[in-house]
């Protein structure tokens, strides 16, 4: 018997192991896709949740300034998580939160125009800016 007239099974095997890898290929990049396109669903959905939140549940008001400390209320419904102070176009993070009803202050280095944002907290260390509640004051 020579070796001309022997038929194996690579062909098949190989169309086999083909196929196989494709649907495993095909299944890791919809899994992929499938995570990633609800993690943008859920980040969307939050952020349009803040930014409705930001319209009817935060409301701030100045109660006093000096010293270097503003104090602030919270006549709004919903939890401050933050602020963004900008002192003569130099912004910066202030880390103060305020429940509804309650009193905070936070810090300013000098004087002239500051401008002071609240901002509420939609995932684990992302806030959303209220900007439209925003209030310029001139110390």
């Amino acid at each position: 018997m020579s070796i001309k007239n022997k038929r194996g099974a690579g062909p098949l095997i190989a169309t086999v192991l083909i196929i196989g890898m494709v649907v495993a290929g095909s299944a890791i990049v919809f899994l992929w896709g499938e995570q990633y396109s609800e993690e943008l669903i859920t980040k969307g959905q939050g952020v349009a949740l803040s930014k409705l939140n930001c319209a009817s549940d935060i409301k701030i008001d100045l109660l006093h300034h000096g010293g270097g400390e503003l104090t602030i209320e919270n006549k709004g419904r919903g939890k401050i998580d933050s602020f963004t102070l900008i002192e003569n176009d130099n912004p910066r993070d202030e880390h103060t939160e305020i429940e509804p009803g309650n009193i905070g202050t936070v810090s300013y280095g000098g004087s002239g125009t500051i401008i002071v944002i609240p901002k509420i907290r939609i995932a684990q260390g992302l806030y959303q800016p209220c900007s439209e509640q925003k209030l310029t004051y001139r110390v």
